[in-house]
């Protein structure tokens, strides 16, 4: 079965003890969900 991982951070940071982002990479990802929002809402 084909997945797509997406979301910010690092993906061998993912679901472990201490796990974290780095604040760029939130922020960046912040910009990529809005933009893919605004193109959804333009679509429908």
């Amino acid at each position: 079965m084909r997945t797509v991982v997406f979301g910010p951070g690092q993906h061998d940071q993912c679901h472990i003890t201490n796990e974290y982002i780095l604040l760029e990479k939130l922020e960046k990802h912040i910009e990529i969900l809005q933009s893919f929002i605004k193109k959804m809402q333009e679509i429908y």
